[in-house]
């Protein structure tokens, strides 16, 4: 029998819903392929450069360079400082070309000609994110549904160009997004959309029909020609002209239920592959909109992912470290995060016929084998079950994924005993490729 991929992470605390992906996503093969899909070992970070001391707080493009604020300093990556930028805690940017803002909430300070200095407008009145549109610098107000402009190309300010989001008395959600010309302005209880109509002194004005009666928990983000957020049901969604539609399943759901913190989001596009990423203080979970499917990215400890922001340029996918605010590079080719290791890991769906006990004779993984180390032994595929619902498993004995130039090798193991109720979870460690095409049972 097939022993379906689990293509899409969709586990919960019912039984038999168990499928998971960990630092592994999938992909639809090719329509004359043998096999429909494939799950693959997500891309690792490949070390670059070294930026400060940390922490992480952002990346921008700007000015034909790659821009990141780690510790209290801002830098041209491989460069020496740029001037301070006070805190420790995640930062917004946005520029004009000439001017490059930085939000740290409610402060903000520019860079320009050379130079870093806060913004000291009288009419300045703190925000917490900041985005660019139509020659505007745009800001999400720490007031209640409050949010504001600069003056045309430039960091001054007109204590008249502001406007209240006042569908529904709620608070801002802490960001601001520019999206087709418009101002996305998430509320905790509703969105609304804005417009540069250019009439009056604050220029913008509520689109027809702008407004959404869904609010937002956070992570935001501008995503193939769309916006993904955290809605304030619990749930994933995904603006499509006017409709918030649901992305998520039901195992996400469960699982953010019981998040804490306002989570922090970014987008990459890789190969084809345009990956959402949401991170709580307990998990990092990605959307992968090419695929319509889901999956989990761990670090070496088990942690939620350290790449805390992500940017490109020239085609490159670069990425920071939450902690020590070094910059790498997401390459599908490297199977490490800045040299530590990442565990790749995907579980099954339950094997079961009610209640009746099922003998498991032989299971074989159809990975790609003979991409071992040029130095070392032969990669492990580490195999675990469980029999009462995913709750606890057991290990087995690993199998060899085959020494480099090994392609014949296969993953089988035997005599896998019986049970009414198994999960089957695989792993592994070592820093190769993995490649997962099909899994075949032998059971009765």
């Amino acid at each position: 029998m097939k022993l379906p991929l689990p293509i899409s992470t969709t586990e919960r605390r019912v039984p038999n819903a168990v499928s998971r992906l960990v630092n592994m996503q999938a992909e639809q093969n090719a329509p004359d392929a043998k096999m429909p899909y494939r799950v693959y070992r997500a891309p690792g970070v490949r070390a670059w450069k070294t930026c400060g001391t940390g922490p992480g707080r952002g990346l921008h493009v700007f000015a034909g360079g790659l821009w990141a604020v780690s510790g209290d300093d801002l830098y041209r990556v491989g460069e020496a400082s740029a001037g301070t930028i006070p805190g420790s805690g995640p930062v917004h940017m946005a520029d004009d070309g000439v001017r490059l803002v930085i939000v740290t909430n409610p402060d903000a300070h520019v860079y320009t000609a050379g130079a870093v200095a806060q913004i000291s407008d009288a009419d300045f009145e703190g925000a917490s994110d900041v985005a660019f549109v139509d020659g505007y610098f745009v800001f999400s107000s720490t007031s209640s549904g409050r949010w504001f402009c600069s003056n045309l190309y430039s960091t001054e300010f007109d204590p008249l160009k502001f406007a209240y989001c006042e569908v529904n008395p709620d608070f801002n959600s802490g960001q601001i997004i520019a999206d087709h010309r418009q101002v996305i302005i998430p509320g905790t209880a509703s969105i609304q959309l804005w417009w540069n109509s250019g009439a009056g002194n604050f220029p913008f004005d509520v689109v027809p029909d702008g407004v959404i009666e869904l609010g937002c928990r956070g992570g935001m983000v501008k995503i193939d020609n769309s916006v993904i957020w955290a809605a304030d049901d619990g749930t994933v969604r995904r603006l499509t002209g006017r409709t918030p539609l649901r992305v998520s399943n039901h195992g996400v759901e469960e699982a953010i239920a019981r998040y804490t913190g306002i989570p922090r989001a970014f987008a990459y596009t890789l190969e084809g592959h345009m990956v959402y990423c949401v991170s709580w203080n307990e998990a990092t979970w990605c959307f992968d909109v090419t695929t319509g499917t889901w999956f989990q990215r761990e670090s070496f400890d088990g942690q939620p992912w350290r790449v805390c922001s992500v940017a490109m340029l020239n085609g490159v996918v670069y990425a920071q470290d939450r902690t020590t605010g070094a910059v790498g590079i997401l390459d599908p080719e490297c199977y490490a995060e800045w040299g530590d290791r990442i565990v790749a890991e995907w579980t099954y769906p339950a094997i079961c016929d009610g209640r009746r006990m099922i003998r498991h004779a032989r299971l074989e993984v159809l990975a790609e084998a003979g991409v071992g180390l040029a130095n070392g032994p032969a990669p492990q595929v580490m195999l675990h079950w469980s029999d009462d619902g995913a709750k606890e498993f057991k290990a087995f004995s690993a199998r060899s994924l085959g020494a480099i130039g090994a392609y014949k090798d296969r993953v089988i193991w035997h005599r896998l005993g019986a049970s009414r109720d198994r999960v089957y979870r695989c792993s592994v460690s070592d820093p190769v490729a993995v490649n997962v095409f099909d899994t075949v049972l032998d059971a009765g």
